[in-house]
């Protein structure tokens, strides 16, 4: 599996939404969720994309993820599971805790939203950014107060 680089994310997203308008001109795919490490913004450069497709397929289980696997690039770091909307909606109802987190946490792509991929850590990153550019410049130090307990007054 290809490696993510941090410093590349915007690339990253632009490809993940090229790939999502693929999937869903040419395959019967309803909706695309991104859950995981992606869609919670603390991508590590061992990250995947984590994704969830839901539509109409017709083959069992274990074979739909073909027609997807045969679209993915090479470079896009992808793991999916394929669902048909009833699974799905089972699945949530039977409390299968896998489905509820991608609900909770998932967010839906239809590969013309703008997307933003964060890195862990780049919101502290861009905090203390902020913080350093409202600072005013640093001033001298002070000098030091003399005090009667050091013996200099």
């Amino acid at each position: 599996m290809p490696r993510i680089h941090l410093d590349r994310l915007p690339q990253l997203a632009r490809r993940l939404q090229r790939f999502v308008k693929k999937v869903r001109r040419r395959l019967p795919v309803d909706r695309v969720i991104m859950h995981g490490s992606a869609a919670r913004g603390d991508l590590t450069e061992s990250s995947d994309i984590d994704l969830v497709f839901i539509g109409h397929f017709p083959q069992r289980w274990l074979d739909r993820h073909r027609p997807i696997s045969d679209l993915v690039p090479a470079y896009l770091p992808v793991e999916f599971f394929c669902y048909n909307p009833e699974e799905f909606e089972q699945g949530l109802a039977r409390g299968n805790p896998f489905l509820q987190d991608v609900k909770k946490w998932g967010r839906e792509l239809t590969g013309d939203e703008p997307l933003e991929l964060r890195h862990r850590g780049q919101e502290r990153e861009e905090r203390t950014k902020a913080l350093r550019s409202r600072r005013p410049a640093r001033q001298k130090p002070r000098q030091q107060r003399r005090t009667v307990e050091s013996g200099r007054a």
